[in-house]
């Protein structure tokens, strides 16, 4: 299982969370962190790092496992016709999740060209979730939405560099985290009730 082998580290939220994607699965010792004079949120948890596909088939396993809500902002949600494509898969569980009572809320980027492929995905994308019961909405205009965030059960969060298309979820080499907190999910959760 990925938390074996758990290890203590420091962690600075704000500056370091894709830093230590690299390193095992371990556990998070967070302490607050002054940057500029601003204090940073810390919290304790257990954080597995997932590079590249990992964190395909560990998000597919969680949403599966959700029975309360699951809300996720999302610079690309890119899904196609094709069977074989991870994101569909992904939306699939969403909307799977949806059918069986959990309240699912999906934040996506737009922007203001008409004919961008960004638009033009995540417009697709969101058709296809609001027809199966998935609460989907924009972000403004005049501001760009670029997080790649999902929060599981107020419990688990999901960050880091993955957008959902196939090519970041099969393809490509990204890094990103998985971390069990109900005091970071909630930190989060705040944070996604914030995006206009």
């Amino acid at each position: 299982m990925l938390t074996d082998n758990i290890f203590k580290f420091r962690f600075f939220f704000v500056v370091c969370l894709l830093a230590v994607a690299l390193a095992s699965p371990s556990q998070i010792l967070a302490r607050s962190v002054y940057s500029g004079g601003i204090v940073a949120e810390s919290f304790d948890a257990p954080i597995v790092p997932l590079d590249n596909e990992k964190y395909f088939h560990l998000l597919r396993e969680k949403i599966k496992g959700a029975d309360r809500d699951i809300h996720l902002s999302m610079y690309l949600f890119k899904t196609t016709n094709s069977k074989k494509n991870y994101s569909n898969a992904i939306m699939q569980e969403l909307l799977a999740a949806a059918q069986r009572g959990v309240e699912v809320e999906v934040i996506l980027e737009k922007n203001g060209r008409k004919s961008d492929s960004l638009n033009k995905s995540n417009s697709f994308t969101a058709d296809r979730l609001q027809k199966g019961g998935v609460k989907v909405r924009f972000d403004s205009l005049g501001k760009v939405t670029h997080s790649k965030l999902i929060v599981i059960d107020r419990k688990i969060v999901f960050i880091g560099s993955h957008n959902l298309s196939h090519t970041a979820l099969s393809k490509s080499n990204e890094t990103s985290l998985m971390i069990e907190s109900e005091e970071l999910a909630r930190y989060f959760l705040d944070y996604l009730n914030r995006i206009e």
